[in-house]
Order: C-alpha cells, then structure tokens, then sequence
C-alpha cells in the first residue's frame, strides 16, 4: 500500500516478489457507538497510509465520493493526482475528528490524556478540560474556566501584535484597554485607566516580562488572570498572597484555528496580509497619527466584529466590539469617550454609508482607517474630503467572529 509507483526501486521490488500494487483504498471505520469496544485501529490505519502514499493509491473514505471516483475510471481509467490529494485531505480530515470523538467520549470521562480539569466551561453547570500547548503552564492561582483560557488568548494576540512593551486588558475575548509604552508598568497604566470601569475583574495580557511594579500596581486591583512570556521573582512574590492567576506562554498565535458546530468542524489556517494601507482622502497623514492609525487597526482586528476602535498617541480611549451595525458600535463608543487632541478610529469592516463618517466628524475623529471595499466606497470618501478628514484603506477585512 506504500509502495510509490514513481519509484524505480519500489516498482522493481514489487516485480521481484510477484506482488500487485494497490491502487485504491475504500475504507468505511466503525460507528463510534461505544468507547472503547467500537474503536477502529485497522480501518483507520488503512486509510491513513493511503492517504500518505495518495499519490500511487486512491483513498477513499466517503461513499459520496463513489460516483465520482468511478466516472473517473471509466473515463480516464485511473483517478488523476490533484483529485486523490483532495481524498487524502478529507482522510486526515475524518481521522483527526474521529481522534477528537474519542477524546470527548473517553478521554473527558476520565480526564486522561494530559487534560487539565477546568472549574467549569463557559458557565458553572459546564463541564470542561484543557490540553495545555507545549511551553504553557499555569504557575499560581486559583482553578481556571474555560473563559478566563479564551480571555488569555484574546489578551496575548492583542499584546503580541506590538514591538514596544504593551498590555491588553480583556472582559468577554475583548479589549477594554489596550496601550503601549516605554516600559511595561506605563503600558499597563494607560490600558487600565483607558477603561477603569470596565478593567474590573479582567483578564490583563503583556508581551513583556512582568515585573515588581507592575505586579503592586495589579495586587491592589481586582484581577482575575495574568498573562505574561514571564514573571520576575519580585513579581511573584507579590502575588504569593494573591488567587489571582498567573500563567506563563510563550508569544505565539494559533497557527489553525479548530471551531466545533453542529453542523461539523471547521479547520481554519488564518491568512497572512502586510500592513500597507492606501491613502484615499486628500488630506494625508503625518508619521504620528500613523502610528496611531496602525495601533488602531492592530487592536480592532483583535476584536469581534462589528468593531470600532478610537484611540490617540498609542492608547485606546474607545472600544466596542460585537454590535449588530458599524454605526451602533461608533455611538457606544461615543457614550463614553473621554476626548483627546488627534483621535483616530479603526473598524473590522468597511463603512457602507457615509453616516458613521458624519457621526466620526461630530465625536472629534480626526483620521480613520477601514479595509474598503463598500460599493459606496466613492460616497464615503467625497463625505470625510468634504469634513476634512484622513482616510485609510487597508485593502483587507478583519471580522473575528
């Protein structure tokens, strides 16, 4: 089943022995009715090292692939490569969610496997574990939720996306306030008081090592998890009298995302896109309120659409995301911003009517940058050229569902 016909030394063995080569694998794995009893080790196998060797012979593990594979014998009287590669694909597929069923019917039975038992999932009557990634670990604290998990990543995928020493604050997978500084400990300052109120029982994220003086300023707040690349030992000596949890990650962001729905698994690989938006409006923007532009958009794409983000000199003063209209996200923001010389704005999605450009001008925005993209692109432009602001567009969406 492994020998690969454009071998020379395969083809030549298999002659020698007087032995056929298989050419197709049709495998249909057990009902995972019960665990372990209905485990299926052959099957599995079977179609896993022809889907490795997809190549030389045909894995098939769909009966509604039947109808295609026999039109394509019939006709060509072989499966051509590019079709067998997208069998083999499906074969990984179905063995990795038939891995990820026995897990959940087994391996969350008995917490085995290396799963960490969790409080609870999202609520307290949820039952839950995790897996930790290598270089992960939780050194102090109390017994983790899933939603404090969910909350550390949104707090390192925002943190990590900057170079300067930066700290995200989280409630619900998003940011409160996001800031970068100097050092550390400023960087938390201006992320806390962006949005005192709602920084209460966050989740705080940075992508520095913490130090003393940020863990004194964290003790005498109501903080519900740290995370950090690293912690000083000043540091946890302070926490050592605290339940607040700190867990130590290296900076990283998923490389697939795995997403689990009723209607089947869905393996996302995040696209890679530069940050090189066009200027659209007449009026430019200077290197500062550049920055601040690409701050804003870094935060914003962090965040569950619809997103807004308005921020200035690298902080954030507004954030709201998961709202049902661009416009309802900007006047939320609008019920709480504090405002400051030179504000920009970011959203996930492009700006369908020129409405929020009108409602941007009047809360003080100064620059604002969007993907584009709107058949009334031209509308929204000629709206910020006629109020005299700076637009961007950076040529791509960034909705976080």
């Amino acid at each position: 089943m492994l020998a690969d016909n454009s071998d020379a030394s395969h083809t030549a063995q298999l002659k020698k022995l007087k032995i056929k080569p298989i050419e197709l694998v049709c495998v249909n794995p057990y009902k995972l009715k019960k665990i372990p009893e209905n485990i299926d080790i052959g099957g599995i196998a079977l179609l896993r090292a022809a889907a490795k060797n997809c190549g030389s012979a045909v894995p098939i593990c769909d009966p509604r692939d039947y109808k295609l594979i026999l039109s394509q014998i019939r006709r060509r009287g072989y499966v051509p490569r590019d079709v067998s590669e997208k069998l083999a694909l499906k074969v990984f597929n179905l063995t990795s969610e038939y891995d990820r069923r026995i897990l959940r019917g087994w391996g969350f039975a008995s917490a085995g496997c290396g799963d960490t038992p969790l409080k609870y999932g999202e609520n307290p009557q949820d039952k839950a574990f995790v897996n930790f990634a290598n270089g992960c670990s939780q050194i102090s604290g109390k017994q983790m939720s899933s939603n404090n998990i969910f909350d550390m990543e949104a707090a390192y995928n925002i943190a990590g996306e900057f170079n300067k020493p930066s700290c995200a604050i989280i409630k619900h997978r998003n940011a409160s306030g996001v800031a970068v500084a100097e050092k550390p400990s400023e960087a938390l300052k201006r992320a806390y008081n962006a949005d005192s109120l709602s920084a209460w029982g966050g989740v705080y994220g940075f992508n520095r090592r913490l130090d003393a003086e940020c863990a004194a300023f964290i003790s005498k707040k109501f903080v519900d998890c740290v995370v950090a690349p690293d912690f000083s030992p000043e540091a946890l000596e302070i926490f050592s009298r605290k339940k607040t949890v700190l867990f130590k990650a290296p900076l990283r962001r998923a490389a697939e995302i795995l997403k689990s729905s009723a209607f089947g698994t869905i393996n996302e690989i995040p696209g890679k896109s530069a940050f090189k938006p066009q200027t659209v409006t007449k009026k430019k923007a200077g290197k500062i309120m550049m920055r601040d532009l690409e701050f804003a958009w870094k935060v914003v794409k962090n965040t569950a659409s619809n997103a807004v983000v308005i921020a200035s000199q690298g902080r954030t003063l507004a954030i709201c995301g998961g709202a049902q209209s661009r416009i309802r996200a900007l006047e939320i923001c609008g019920n709480y911003l504090k405002k400051r010389e030179n504000m920009v704005l970011a959203t996930d999605g492009f700006f369908p009517f020129d409405d929020s450009i009108k409602l941007a001008k009047k809360m003080g925005i100064k620059a604002i940058i969007q993907p584009g993209g709107s058949m009334r692109d031209a509308e929204v432009i000629k709206t910020a050229d006629k109020l005299g602001l700076i637009m961007l567009f950076t040529g791509f969406r960034a909705f976080r569902h």
